[in-house]
């Protein structure tokens, strides 16, 4: 039984592998899904914002954890589409493709 659940896990962890960009702390992962949020909005890819909005507050899990700051990645990403907001369509999908792992 051990052994069943042990394989299961390393499956989880294998298939909930984000999006194959590495971040130094959960606060850069936290800033960077955030932008990944707004620029797939923008784009009107909601399931690929979706995906980032559930990888971005697991990063701010992981925060809370090791330094007890609350997370505010909501915020985070309202302070991201004021910032966001004036850049080009090209911006956002070149953002997507490059510091996000899009592939569509």
């Amino acid at each position: 039984m051990r052994v069943i659940f042990c394989l299961l896990f390393c499956l989880f962890l294998i298939s909930c592998g984000g999006d194959g960009i590495k971040d130094k702390d959960p606060e850069e992962r936290m800033l960077r899904e955030a932008m990944c949020v707004v620029s797939s909005e923008i784009l009107g890819l909601y399931d690929n914002a979706e995906k980032h909005r559930e990888h971005g507050l697991e990063a701010g899990r992981d925060r809370f954890i090791r330094d007890q700051i609350p997370n505010d990645f909501d915020n985070q990403i309202i302070m991201a589409r004021n910032m966001m907001s004036q850049y080009s369509l090209s911006y956002h999908s070149q953002y997507l493709k490059t510091r996000c792992g899009f592939k569509g």
